[in-house]
């Protein structure tokens, strides 16, 4: 499983010149975007993504067009009857395309292996 997200971009990303500064305020302007690639990952119906931050100097270019990034977050869930009552905190490093053609940027979360279902 790797989930991916899309936002439009604000600025110009040009190939030559990527401003660091100005992909961290564009990440940080699209934090929700990236808590629901992160939801995606955990608890879409029972649990809860909360106080996720990007670690601005986690950011890195690998090539002109994209770059890497770290998110840390809190993953929580809740349930009374069940008494399942729960908090910690997790990190994920995400990839970043950025198509300043279209003005959008594509983030990649990690490739998480799935299981096989056993046989019987």
């Amino acid at each position: 499983m790797q989930e991916q997200a899309t936002f439009q971009l604000s600025g110009p990303f040009l190939a030559e010149n990527i401003d660091i500064i100005a992909l961290k305020n564009e990440l940080q302007s699209n934090i929700k975007t990236i808590e629901s690639l992160l939801v995606s990952y955990h608890f879409k119906s029972r649990g809860r993504v909360f106080d996720v931050r990007l670690r601005g100097e986690s950011i890195e270019m690998l090539q002109a067009q994209m770059g890497k990034f770290l998110v840390e977050y809190s993953v929580g869930q809740f349930n009374a009857c069940a008494d399942i009552d729960f908090t910690e905190k997790a990190s994920m490093e995400m990839l970043i395309d950025l198509d300043s053609i279209n003005k959008r940027a594509i983030i990649t979360g990690e490739y998480i292996p799935e299981r096989d279902p056993d046989e019987i």
